[in-house]
């Protein structure tokens, strides 16, 4: 399928570029509107015999050249490089018989690094790194207990709600590990059902 993999075009805005299989070549076409492109009117620029494959630079030298269109909006202005040390206007890629495609590109920013000064304070370093702790470590407390009866309803890996004074835990969120029904017959020849269960309770760590 048709994609933009790269674009360096100046003026540095928002562009609409319309991939269309032209036969045995593809055409490359700039607007500054998603209208126009849907459209066809008010083409800006556009490349023409443009080769297919997995990443083909638009507008490099000895290649298919970006340029304006006669009928150049009276809003719009000639296209040019936005970072001259390369030398394409675009990057894109797709393969005979791929339909037209627009894509939304830019404009894109020149933002400062994460890695300011401003930001590699000793008190923010310290801070992310609580934090990152806090995030991945956990403790499992395992359980192993008896019910009074047998409740078939309950099945392995289901989360349920474990309350004993006998353990002084309440409303304590449990996953159920494994589940053995044992049945019971006394001396009267009366049976009983009931279940052993092997709960697992994860707890969160935090760096204080």
């Amino acid at each position: 399928m048709f994609d933009v993999l790269d674009f360096n075009i100046s003026p540095n805005q928002r562009w609409f570029v319309k991939l269309l299989d032209a036969g045995a070549t593809a055409t490359v076409e700039l607007y500054n509107t998603a209208a126009d492109a849907a459209a066809g009117t008010n083409r800006v620029a556009y490349a023409t015999g443009v080769a297919f494959g997995a990443d083909v630079k638009v507008g490099a030298t000895g290649g298919s050249p970006l340029q304006a269109d006669a009928t150049l909006p009276l809003y719009g202005q000639a296209v040019s490089k936005f970072n001259t040390a390369l030398d394409y206007h675009l990057r894109i890629s797709g393969a005979d018989g791929d339909p037209t495609k627009v894509f939304q590109i830019g404009p894109f920013t020149d933002l400062e690094a994460v890695e300011d000064a401003l930001m590699l304070t000793e008190q923010v370093i310290r801070d992310r790194a609580t934090l990152e702790i806090n995030k991945g470590t956990h403790t499992a407390v395992h359980r192993a207990l008896r019910t009074a009866g047998h409740n078939p309803t309950l099945e392995q890996g289901a989360c349920v709600t474990f309350t004993s004074a006998k353990r002084g835990v309440t409303a304590v969120r449990q996953r159920v590990q494994s589940i053995v029904t044992t049945v019971s017959i006394d001396e009267s020849r009366e049976v009983s059902f009931f279940d052993e269960l092997e709960l697992v309770e994860y707890q969160d760590f935090s760096r204080t």
